[in-house]
């Protein structure tokens, strides 16, 4: 009897074992199947990633002749500044002188 007993014990222990193996094994498949799919997801993200770096350098590249269009057209403003600064400055000389004139004809 005491025999029978421990084989009773020890088919409970192997039904224990092989659910616990089955559970393991179904959870590594599950957790397989999650790397799998993440994986994937990260390749997608990489080249969504590779995607946007090229529009941006698209974008740069478009913005680059604007932004020399930009520093020419403020060099030329500046340019245009100093002259009308120059001009005025050249007026009031003159302005200047005239008034001398018309003082010392008095």
């Amino acid at each position: 009897e005491r025999l029978r007993a421990v084989r009773g014990e020890l088919r409970e222990a192997q039904e224990v074992s092989n659910n616990a193996r089955a559970e393991l094994t179904a959870r590594s498949q599950a957790g397989s199947g999650l790397v799998a799919q993440l994986h994937g997801q990260l390749g997608q993200l990489r080249a969504r990633q590779a995607e946007l770096q090229a529009a941006v350098e698209r974008q740069v590249a478009q913005c680059a002749p604007l932004e020399t269009t930009e520093r020419d057209l403020q060099a030329v403003l500046l340019e245009i500044h100093q002259e009308g600064i120059r001009s005025e400055k050249d007026m009031e000389r003159q302005l200047l002188a005239i008034n001398d004139e018309q003082v010392a004809a008095r």
